[in-house]
């Protein structure tokens, strides 16, 4: 594998997540479906991004709808007694 990555024959799978028991033949045949598949891909998703599920995202978007009154909508909503 290392003479594999060293040769420069797998460039195309730079950045791509590969280990010591992947087939760099089969992985080098099917690049195309790799790639238009983005397969063999570590991403990192943010909160607030598409897709993501943030249990803070709800908590923002109140907070962000209470501004608009100097946040006393949020006050106003809120059960507690304490706030």
């Amino acid at each position: 594998m290392v003479g594999e990555l060293a040769s420069g024959r797998a460039d195309e799978l730079s950045g791509r997540f590969v280990t010591i028991w992947d087939d760099m033949g089969a992985l080098h045949d099917a690049i195309a479906e790799i790639e238009a598949e983005n397969l063999y891909c570590l991403r990192v998703r943010k909160l607030g991004e598409s897709g993501a599920v943030s249990p803070l995202s709800s908590i923002h978007e109140e907070a962000m709808q209470g501004v608009g009154d100097g946040g006393a909508g949020w006050l106003r909503e809120t059960k507690d007694p304490r706030v």
